[in-house]
């Protein structure tokens, strides 16, 4: 297992928690995908030194279910390494719409040495 690739995917409730999870422990984690991520996930405020995970969030704009517009402001205003996709079909439509864009990406993702 390379370490430095350590990463983390979920949808919906799943996603949420993945965010957070990823969000809190930055230094674990190279990448986190977040498919129609539901519930609160707070963005911490990043500092110069801080350890960051690049982040993926995927979802149909608007999703009544999982909006996502306070979070994408955040990634942006606090500079986060964050791919945004926005997909047809709503909450429900699953992970396939963005699977190939969200391998790859994350697939160019390491954990910065410390």
């Amino acid at each position: 297992i390379d370490s430095r690739r350590m990463m983390m995917v979920g949808l919906s409730h799943g996603g949420g928690i993945a965010g957070r999870i990823a969000l809190q422990h930055p230094e674990m984690f190279a990448a986190v995908g977040m498919q129609a991520p539901f519930g609160d996930v707070p963005i911490p405020k990043r500092t110069e030194n801080s350890p960051s995970v690049a982040i993926m969030v995927g979802t149909k704009d608007p999703d009544a279910y999982a909006p996502v517009q306070g979070m994408r402001k955040s990634l942006e205003q606090y500079a986060y390494d964050f791919l945004y996709r926005e997909h047809e079909g709503g909450h429900g439509a699953g992970p396939a719409p963005i699977t190939k864009d969200l391998l790859t990406w994350m697939m160019t993702k390491k954990k910065l040495a410390r």
